[in-house]
């Protein structure tokens, strides 16, 4: 089926300059969101502490059990708290996300219907549909894992890492020397992903657009004995589809498989390190206990950090041509600080107007009456 070959018009940005956005499509939520990620800041410290107790309590035991009870006794409040914390953040993140892609669905479907008829003959009505609802779906997913644990997994990794010096210098240098490690592997393999899942954003356009165009002139394919036709040509768009896309999942897995390797290594390195340091008296049983769990949280927090950045790189492309819809603007609008007339009386006359819905095609030309 013949099918109008362009687009909503695509723009250049960032995935910085995506995301900048998308606080703004937050609207009246923004307070929910500001607190939701104060409680991640406070869960992150929350998952920080506990090893730390662990460890304590391991050295009180090497030490006779003195103040054990206590320990225990706080541990197990802040764990119970922390519980609680989780639950609260997980419904409100759930509500916010909800609401909000509703919300911002309507609020783009009532953009797209005031555009004007010049911008619905050049583009195809599928690409619209997919741009709307593809990027409302993924801006859903992007606030829901932010602000139930996205923000919580950051701030665990960029801030509290390094408070893990003021435990132990010599077992913190270690475990950050080993996230610096893990995290540079991480980046490079983020970097073979992102530009080509944004090329292929651009082949699940070319898919809605086909089935678009089947659906919808669904008569003339039944009449002309086309379905089998129409559904060979959507195969194709398919073939072309994976083909793009297996490479970028393939990065992917590779990325997940790193996390649990990384994780045992981490381990054992710390380990290994604290044991030398403990013969030289530079380091606690319960500092290596300690840093041992530190090292399975950092390494947990570093795949789920992956994990984050994926899904933030794989929805920023839909995002994006979202905005490209929202960034559209009349080609017909009133001048900045045109002042509305009100109610009018007596005679309306034309001068010479002229008027064009699309440029080169004039409507109106020279029309003067009274």
């Amino acid at each position: 089926m013949p099918a109008p070959t362009s687009s909503v018009p695509a723009r250049t940005r960032s995935v910085l300059t995506i995301y900048r956005r998308t606080w703004g499509l937050l609207g009246d939520e923004r307070r929910l969101a500001g607190w939701l990620a104060v409680g991640n800041v406070a869960l992150a410290v929350a998952a920080f502490a506990e090893p730390v107790l662990f460890g304590r309590i391991i050295d009180q035991l090497t030490k006779g059990g003195d103040g054990i009870g206590t320990t225990a006794a706080f541990w197990a409040a802040l764990a119970l708290a922390a519980i609680g914390g989780r639950v609260l953040v997980g419904l409100h993140a759930d509500r916010l996300s909800h609401r909000r892609r509703l919300a911002v669905m309507t609020e783009v479907f009532g953009h797209a219907l005031s555009l004007p008829l010049s911008f619905h003959r050049r583009t195809h009505s599928g690409r619209i549909v997919k741009a709307l609802i593809t990027g409302a779906n993924a801006l859903a997913d992007v606030w829901l894992s932010f602000f139930r644990s996205g923000c919580a997994t950051l701030v665990g990794l960029i801030a509290l890492l390094p408070a893990s010096l003021a435990l132990n210098p010599w077992l913190g240098s270690i475990l950050i020397a080993l996230a610096v490690v893990f995290g540079i592997a991480i980046t490079l393999l983020l970097r073979l992903t992102q530009n080509r899942q944004e090329n292929v954003e651009s082949y699940h356009s070319d898919l809605a657009q086909r089935a678009a165009d089947a659906i919808g002139s669904v008569a003339v394919v039944q009449s002309f004995a086309r379905v089998n036709a129409e559904m060979a040509g959507l195969n194709g768009v398919m073939r072309r589809l994976l083909d793009v896309q297996m490479p970028v999942l393939s990065w992917w897995a590779y990325a997940a498989a790193a996390t649990p390797a990384a994780g045992t290594m981490t381990v054992l390195g710390v380990v290994l390190a604290g044991a030398a340091l403990n013969a030289q008296g530079l380091a606690s049983v319960g500092e290596i206990v300690t840093f041992a769990a530190l090292a399975g949280l950092v390494i947990a927090r570093l795949g789920d950090a992956v994990s984050l950045i994926n899904m933030l790189l794989l929805n920023a492309p839909r995002i994006g041509e979202m905005l490209d819809l929202v960034d559209e603007r009349p080609e017909v609008a009133d001048r900045p600080g045109a002042r509305d007339p009100g109610r009018l009386a007596g005679h309306v006359a034309f001068e010479g107007v002229c008027f064009s819905y699309e440029p080169g095609r004039p409507t109106l030309v020279d029309v003067t009456a009274r």
